[in-house]
């Protein structure tokens, strides 16, 4: 009888143990994997390139010069036409403190004199046929009064072509994409030296999740790399360090910012007055920045609320719950089983001893 008890303990706890980890974990959304890109594109490079060996364009400029920069598309599928977009793009710094070379919702920072978009010719279309390539051209011209340091951007071309679904409807599925990187500049063996500010601190979300947000500016036209940043928030008066944040070689684009996140998933974050200290290493100079910021009760509860992990849904809540009480009557109802079990046992020796 014992033993027959013994294996129904075994088969509850064994249903048992999943609950507890439904209970307890979050839902996660696998992403599909991409397939591989049937395009590609190289550059062409006109007379003012500096160095024919780079694959991007590095361009000698004068002011008020116009110029081309041509690009060679090719359609690298067996079967099937691509329909491509090129597009003339500024280079902005996106939130991973990376120098980024594709389009961004972003609102250009406002030490930007000369997007590269504005100075190139518009956007261009072109439909190319299997294993064939097209040639396209865009011009540009340059302020008449010129600029200092570089201007940086990149020609992206996005596959926008349409395939047919399993309803023969045409619908755009995937979309690759590629940059070549373009930097203009007047005299190509200048370098200046990043000019960091510090512009705002606030709450909000990364990834969605609270964050701390401290919205750094590289006010130079001057691309940058190897940046390493170092952050950590106390509350205001304190030396505790209460989040932190650290990034190692990072890069910025000329006359650009990006809002690095410092995480409060952790211990959430709460209310209250706190100051954020930062220290920037960047070719050879560190940068000090201390800022003092507030969170409100408002901003607390609305960035608290937004987080994913904490909507843990009602039902999973009772189903937790359920679980725990489920094992505890489990435990209790085994320990009594072994009592009793013992107790049979020192029955029989008694028995045998008299």
């Amino acid at each position: 009888m014992a033993t027959k008890k013994n294996w129904q303990i075994m088969l509850m706890a064994f249903l048992l143990v999943p609950l507890l980890m439904l209970g307890l974990s979050n839902p996660v959304q696998a992403e599909e994997k991409a397939q591989g890109s049937d395009f590609y594109m190289a550059p062409l490079y006109p007379e003012n390139q500096t160095d024919q060996n780079l694959g991007y364009f590095v361009l000698k400029v004068t002011p008020g010069q116009k110029g081309k920069v041509g690009v060679q598309v090719q359609n690298t599928s067996k079967t099937s036409t691509r329909k491509i977009q090129l597009t003339p793009t500024p280079a902005t710094t996106n939130d991973a403190g990376q120098i980024n070379y594709s389009p961004s919702e972003k609102k250009a920072d406002e030490t930007l004199q000369h997007p590269l978009n504005q100075l190139f010719s518009k956007p261009v279309t072109v439909t190319v046929e299997p294993e064939k390539s097209k040639v396209v051209t865009f011009e540009y011209i340059l302020p008449k009064e010129g600029f200092k340091g570089q201007i940086l951007g990149s020609i992206y071309a996005l596959d926008i072509t349409e395939q047919k679904d399993a309803d023969g409807q045409f619908a755009l599925k995937n979309k690759f994409a590629m940059a070549l990187g373009i930097v203009l500049s007047q005299d190509p063996e200048q370098t200046l030296m990043p000019d960091l500010k510090l512009q705002q601190v606030r709450p909000g979300l990364s990834n969605q999740k609270p964050a701390i947000l401290a919205r750094l500016q590289n006010q130079a036209p001057q691309l940058f790399r190897g940046m390493n940043i170092d952050t950590r928030v106390t509350v205001k008066g304190e030396q505790a360090t209460k989040y932190q944040h650290k990034l190692k070689n990072g890069s910025m684009a000329p006359n650009s910012n990006f809002d690095l996140p410092i995480s409060a998933e952790k211990d959430g974050l709460s209310a209250g007055q706190y100051t954020l200290h930062m220290t920037v290493q960047a070719k050879g100079k560190t940068w000090r920045f201390n800022r003092n910021f507030t969170v409100s009760e408002k901003s607390a509860a609305k960035f608290a609320a937004k987080t994913p992990g904490n909507q843990q849904p009602p039902w999973q809540k009772w189903l937790l719950w359920i679980a725990i009480g489920l094992a505890v009557l489990i435990i209790g109802y085994g320990l009594y089983l072994l009592g009793v079990r013992r107790g049979h046992k020192n029955e029989t020796a008694d028995a045998h001893s008299t």
